[in-house]
């Protein structure tokens, strides 16, 4: 089994362990409507996403199956809560890393201090260690531009542990150095993510109108392991409310049409203003935990 070691803090005092890498899927699979189609037909986004944007030159052995960071627990715990909580808990799942003790002199002072392990399994060890650059003040080994899945691996590891605040400007700097999405499918459905876990408002409300407006619904659409499934839920029920009311006002256009009441232009715009204001009322505070 390779094992890979890398030192961000060198006399750091906790040792993170990442089993099983490069397991999460962030790309989401998208079925697009074939326009023209009766009944309707359907087929996977052809939206190309770049796998490998950028790795870390220290950890470029693609067969290591495991990799040990050695950290800063006083860093980890100040930036994150879920750290916060492994570390000064009873360490249930930590168990030393390295110890030198004499068996002769039980009370002998250790020459070499207790590393403290704690796990972590699945991530993307290149945006894994990214983070862990970041929130130890390493800018020199952090990445200036990446693609848009490398961010999408980022915001994943920062939801679960709850430091997007840590790692946020790092990703506005990636985000605007990007291509501006204008269609749906995966990139947007990636950047909706990026925007929700950061709490970017206007972009996350750019993205959630694309679901709205182009979205056939929840069968078509799997997130894998994006924390989303519950965003996007709620987008397919706010989109089905909205239909209703968009054939209401469609069908008091013709009428109002058909007898000619003012000119089609006048009749028009305000009917198309309302449908586009529907859609553009998306506030992303109404997708997020409220907060006791």
């Amino acid at each position: 089994m390779a094992v890979v070691t890398h030192d961000i803090v060198p006399n750091g005092d906790i040792c993170i362990v990442l089993k099983n890498p490069n397991s999460v899927s962030v790309i989401p699979i998208v079925n697009l409507r074939l326009y023209g189609t009766d009944p309707p037909e359907y087929e996977p986004d052809p939206s190309l996403v770049a796998l490998n944007s950028w790795q870390s030159p220290a950890l470029k052995d693609n067969k290591a199956t495991e990799y040990r960071f050695r950290v800063s627990s006083h860093t980890l715990t100040a930036v994150s809560p879920v750290f916060r909580k492994m570390l000064e808990g009873p360490w249930k799942e930590s168990v030393p890393f390295e110890a030198t003790t004499s068996s002769d002199v039980l009370d002998q002072t250790p020459t070499v201090p207790i590393i403290r392990e704690i796990s972590a399994t699945d991530w993307n060890v290149h945006a894994f260690v990214t983070i862990l650059n970041i929130i130890h003040g390493r800018n020199n080994e952090v990445p200036r531009s990446v693609g848009i899945k490398f961010v999408t691996d980022v915001a994943v590891i920062v939801n679960y542990y709850e430091c997007a605040e840590s790692v946020t400007l790092a990703a506005e700097l990636w985000i605007a150095r990007s291509q501006v999405i204008k269609r749906y499918g995966k990139p947007s459905i990636m950047v909706l993510c990026i925007s929700w876990i950061f709490s970017w408002g206007v972009p996350f409300s750019s993205m959630a109108r694309l679901v709205l407006e182009h979205g056939e619904g929840l069968e078509h659409v799997d997130t894998q392991d994006l924390p989303i499934a519950m965003i996007f839920e709620k987008l397919d029920k706010q989109r089905q409310s909205l239909v209703p009311s968009i054939y209401r006002r469609l069908g008091e256009l013709r009428k109002d049409l058909l007898n000619r009441r003012t000119g089609v232009k006048a009749l028009m715009q305000p009917t198309f203003d309302k449908i586009k204001e529907d859609f553009e009322n998306i506030k992303l505070a109404d997708f997020q935990a409220k907060k006791v």
